[in-house]
């Protein structure tokens, strides 16, 4: 080579080391601070609390209607060693255990109040039941809590989501104005033969059917079309550039409880509950009369029994149709979960599971949900998150179901929630929970030191409020007047406590015996009626220390 064509090929080599050198100075690193939540390949996965590219990460979003927890005396040493018993051993569930190894499960997670519509709508805006304004059935959030409320499902569409839902998210159609269209991305899928079932059962007699291979093929269980609709979103979403959030909301094991024959004849016997009697001391308030066994029982010439022990027979009947129920849903969320995996989409898909609320069955005589006590408020919650809760995760620490708007939203990497101010009416998007992804990221988090739940006992002129503080040891509830229909205007009346209830769950965690009025208690009393008067705000953040009560 002849010296000045090497002297212009040395000239051109180093003015591109040059160039590429100035190219590395002026990149930032490559964070790697923060463990990976989802999984992506070819693409690099994004970290917790960063901001995902919005295709990879999708939301399945399942829930029951009435499914309760059933703790036994070593469930929290259990779920430490197993998370699949975070069910109960004696009820057939193989698909959410499943789930539940890969997932992070929250043994104390509650709802804000025992019934479908106010929980839901508590849930799914992330607001309390004092906030919307819901405390029944009929009520519609966006006319007692505001018009402009944003809800979960409708803040995953503003971030470009394609939001699908069947079954039932929402309450229904009574409580909101054709299924929430604000709320999805197009028409909500609910299949109308739920209400060809609920005349079915009506004109039956009956609180749960047996459903024969006969009857199914003439009227088929609404949740055979909630699991055709699931699988052909996910089917159509495997092809879409878009990422979506598909809510299926199963109606069992509410009543009327159907299930097919097949499931019955998984529970040959079941359980007669151990406190098949009213806890002592017992408030006028405590319970419905309409959940009461004696209003309750509607089978009884179907079960051609002597008076005597119609109780007795109707309960263990309920129970086993109840367990067959739930055993009919985790088939079909099973059913939900292969279709996720064959199309691909479970790597890069938060599934959540939970329910609205518990329900007693027979406790305290009892079948019904609306009631304070922990069976009734007590849900499972169940989060995994592909990446990060893989190999499974158990979390103690208090939860409530109105933190779960925010945890999905900064679990999706999506913009985080601000906390509401007292009065946040005219103030679209606000939470009165907390993300859980700080107890998801490390089990030594210190968590709420109390959760809270209410119930309106309308059958009182005038009405009457339940409100109900839940600590790690202790669950207090005080009934007083309240004025329906009026949020913000009309608070407690925190000077006029009709009465009270006092459970302390260390020694009595059946719930058995009230110690509202017992002086060994007072010091207890005082200091929890101060905790539920200030209200959740203030216990949203533990001391450093684990509390006492």
């Amino acid at each position: 080579m002849r010296p000045r064509y090497r002297q212009f090929y040395l000239c051109v080599a180093f003015s591109l080391a040059l160039f590429y050198l100035r190219i590395l100075l002026h990149t930032p690193p490559r964070s790697d601070s923060k463990r990976a939540v989802f999984e992506r390949s070819p693409r690099e996965a994004p970290s917790v609390g960063q901001s995902p590219d919005p295709k990879s990460v999708n939301v399945l979003f399942m829930m029951s209607d009435d499914f309760r927890l059933e703790p036994d005396p070593d469930y929290i040493q259990n779920t430490d060693k197993d998370p699949t018993t975070y069910f109960p051993s004696h009820v057939h569930l193989p698909n959410l255990r499943a789930l539940a190894r890969k997932s992070v499960i929250f043994t104390h997670a509650f709802c804000q109040y025992p019934l479908c519509n106010p929980s839901r709508v508590s849930m799914l805006t992330s607001r309390r039941p004092d906030t919307t304004g819901v405390y029944d059935l009929q009520q519609k959030f966006r006319s007692t809590g505001g018009e402009n409320l944003t809800t979960m499902t409708q803040f995953f569409k503003d971030q470009g989501y394609d939001v699908m839902g069947t079954g039932k998210i929402f309450h229904g159609h009574e409580a909101v104005d054709v299924d929430e269209p604000k709320s999805w991305s197009g028409p909500f899928s609910h299949p109308e033969t739920w209400r060809e079932w609920r005349r079915k059962a009506r004109h039956m007699g009956a609180t749960w059917v047996v459903v024969s291979d006969k009857m199914a093929k003439e009227l088929p269980i609404p949740e055979e079309y909630m699991v055709q609709y699931a699988e052909s979103a996910l089917q159509n979403a495997s092809r879409s550039s878009k990422p979506f959030f598909l809510g299926v909301g199963f109606h069992r094991p509410h009543e009327p409880v159907l299930a097919p024959s097949k499931f019955f004849s998984m529970y040959s016997s079941v359980d007669y509950p151990s406190n098949y009697f009213r806890p002592k001391h017992v408030t006028p308030f405590s319970f419905r009369f309409a959940q009461s066994v004696n209003s309750h029982v509607r089978k009884v010439r179907e079960l051609n029994i002597s008076s005597e022990s119609h109780q007795r027979a109707y309960l263990l009947a309920f129970k086993r149709a109840y367990y067959s129920a739930i055993t009919y849903v985790d088939d079909h969320i099973g059913d939900v979960l292969r279709t996720l995996k064959n199309q691909g989409l479970d790597k890069n898909t938060i599934i959540v599971f939970c329910s609205d609320h518990g329900r007693l069955l027979g406790e305290h005589m009892s079948y019904g949900k609306h009631s304070l006590y922990e069976l009734a408020t007590q849900v499972p919650l169940m989060i995994h998150i592909p990446g990060l809760t893989d190999r499974g995760m158990v979390r103690h620490q208090l939860v409530e179901l109105v933190d779960l708007f925010p945890t999905l939203a900064e679990a999706a990497g999506l913009p985080s929630l601000t906390p509401c101010p007292r009065t946040s009416r005219a103030v679209s998007l606000c939470t009165e929970g907390e993300s859980l992804m700080p107890l998801i990221r490390s089990s030594t988090t210190v968590g709420k030191s109390a959760v809270f739940s209410q119930i309106l006992r309308d059958q009182f002129n005038p009405n009457v409020m339940g409100y109900s503080i839940r600590t790690h040891r202790f669950r207090y509830t005080e009934w007083l007047r309240h004025a329906k229909h009026v949020p913000y205007q009309d608070l407690p009346h925190w000077d006029k406590t009709l009465a009270r209830e006092l459970y302390d769950l260390k020694v009595d965690p059946d719930q058995n015996c009230n110690y509202g009025e017992k002086e060994e208690y007072s010091q207890h009393i005082n200091h929890l009626h101060t905790m539920l008067k200030a209200g959740w705000r203030t216990s949203a953040v533990s001391p450093a220390k684990t509390p006492q009560n």
